[in-house]
């Protein structure tokens, strides 16, 4: 309200704790999981093969040392699971960017329906046999990207109504502005074809918290077939400071929570004249001089 006004955002670990307006941020992580696997459902519904989805929150960054089921890898594979029993899928294969992480996560994967789930590596090419109805790939990376586009190829060459439902998880193909000069001896072409790979795919949930040291909490958050919001913590609560269709540039992103954080000033400033004036006027009713004015004897 108007009387904490001078407080400071919340600390990142109250993220889901404070209130918020009507605005469909999850409060906790299974909440997050769960609006994932609908959001997933509905674009599926409507027809969308290939679907991307964006889990970038500090709470699986803190909490994962403490907690395995916190470990990304982890959270994300639930998000695949919830979306295949939405989906009523019977078939999901899950694959990791690596053999090293497919095998550290297989155990787990696999004992819970063994039936149902299989689990492999992308670092090596990967067949589809057309069983599938899922494929969820977690976390594939700039090493992974040739096999994740021979895969995405076949797919897209098989007959619509065979196709296996397809999620990218956390994607990270190397730094957009990163023209591959020198690192790792990875072409610029690189680059290029993650981008028009990532073309392809839909986004459908994306929920990232950043900490910035001008604007406190901010936070990206998508759900299908809603817009792209950008909230802002101000105050104990979760502000909606920009609406897009698109997903924003960091530019754009930049330019919101300046002008959120222009207006907010604005506002203090108005708050203070008002409070200023209320008392102004007070003192006029009991017939005393106000402060500082220019015809008060100053003593």
């Amino acid at each position: 309200g108007e009387g904490n006004m001078g407080s400071t955002p919340p600390p990142p670990e109250d993220i889901f704790d404070s209130p918020k307006e009507e605005d469909g941020l999850p409060s906790d992580l299974r909440q997050a999981t769960e609006q994932a696997a609908q959001a997933l459902n509905a674009a599926y519904e409507r027809g969308e093969t290939f679907q991307r989805v964006g889990l970038l929150i500090e709470e699986m960054v803190r909490g994962a040392k403490q907690n395995t089921d916190l470990q990304e890898p982890r959270v994300l594979s639930r998000v695949g699971a919830a979306f295949a029993a939405t989906a009523n899928f019977q078939k999901t294969k899950y694959l990791f960017a690596n053999v090293g992480s497919s095998m550290q996560h297989k155990k787990w994967l696999e004992e819970k329906d063994p039936e149902r789930v299989s689990v492999s590596s992308l670092d090596r090419p990967q067949a589809i046999d057309g069983s599938e109805d899922l494929i969820v790939m977690i976390q594939p990376d700039i090493f992974s990207l040739k096999n994740v586009r021979e895969l995405v190829d076949k797919i897209e060459g098989m007959p619509f109504e065979n196709r296996p439902a397809v999620i990218m998880l956390n994607e990270n193909f190397g730094d957009q502005e990163d023209k591959g000069e020198g690192f790792l001896n990875v072409p610029q072409l690189e680059t290029t074809q993650a981008r028009r790979l990532k073309t392809k795919f839909v986004v459908t949930y994306f929920l990232e918290q950043v900490l910035s040291r001008q604007a406190g909490i901010i936070v990206l958050f998508k759900k299908y077939p809603e817009p792209w919001k950008l909230f802002v913590a101000d105050d104990g609560a979760y502000k909606l400071v920009q609406t897009t269709i698109r997903e924003p540039s960091d530019e754009e992103i930049y330019d919101s929570v300046a002008t959120f954080n222009r207006n907010k000033q604005g506002r203090r400033l108005w708050r203070s004249f008002r409070w200023r004036r209320q008392v102004e006027g007070l003192l006029d009713n009991f017939g005393i001089p106000k402060p500082f004015e220019d015809n008060v004897k100053r003593f």
